[in-house]
């Protein structure tokens, strides 16, 4: 468990001792060959709330990108599509006139094919990445090859430049999940458009937009005084 955590975290050690942990109980209760299961020990570590950023904020950092991390990051928080995913996309799985994308599932998290509706900002991004490299099948490259990493030195130095903490390639997908929320798109929405397997993923970003529970906290009303009888009042 202490050298996983080292290698990569405590969340990701606690993901293989809870794989260990059903193993040795299918030992127990349905191959016995063990009597008792040994007790599995868990990091457990609390849930920090997930890294966005701002519009200022994320103005800021496109101003210190080169021109083809600057249009990958404008796809990345108008999509909400992960690292690989992203880069993995070739020109034959878009229809910009219908404004469609298509993701096949080996090349998604979730191992589903993930059909998305491009937003129409997305369209001059696309139009600026095929300009900047009009040859080979993949939409995102550099110097005519595909990019294999967002998450670069060029990245890091501009976060740092623009003075920012906790920020990596992936908090441009909570970038877009949380403006996405606070602009009025519904949890359910919000699991379909970035390709969540489920819906408890989202729930991180409810708090950001209470709005939608808005006819539910209305119904909350304190009790009315009772009125008093007039016998009541008489003895008053």
């Amino acid at each position: 468990r202490e050298l996983r955590a080292e290698e990569s975290s405590q969340a990701t050690a606690d993901r293989f001792m809870a794989l260990l942990r059903a193993i040795l109980r299918k030992c127990v209760h349905d191959w016995e060959v063990l009597d008792v299961a040994p007790k599995v020990p868990m990091f457990r570590p609390k849930t920090a709330e997930p890294r966005w950023l701002s519009p200022a904020e994320f103005a800021r950092l496109r101003k210190e990108l080169p021109e083809h991390l600057a249009l990958a990051a404008d796809f990345a928080v108008l999509t909400g599509l992960r690292m690989r995913s992203m880069l993995a996309l070739t020109w034959s799985r878009i229809d910009m006139k219908k404004r469609r994308a298509w993701i096949p599932g080996e090349q998604m998290k979730a191992g589903k094919t993930h059909g998305m509706r491009l937003p129409a900002d997305a369209i001059p991004v696309l139009k600026k990445l095929r300009k900047l490299s009009p040859d080979g099948d993949h939409v995102f490259q550099w110097h005519g090859e595909p990019i294999d990493d967002c998450n670069t030195k060029a990245f890091q130095d501009a976060v740092k430049a623009d003075g920012l903490d906790r920020v990596n390639w992936h908090t441009l997908r909570h970038t877009f999940a949380s403006w996405a929320v606070q602009k009025g798109v519904s949890l359910h929405e919000l699991m379909q458009l970035g390709g969540w397997s489920s819906y408890a993923m989202v729930l991180r970003y409810g708090h950001l937009a209470p709005d939608h529970l808005a006819a539910a906290a209305d119904k909350l009303r304190l009790p009315k005084p009772a009125r008093r009888r007039a016998t009541d009042a008489a003895y008053a």
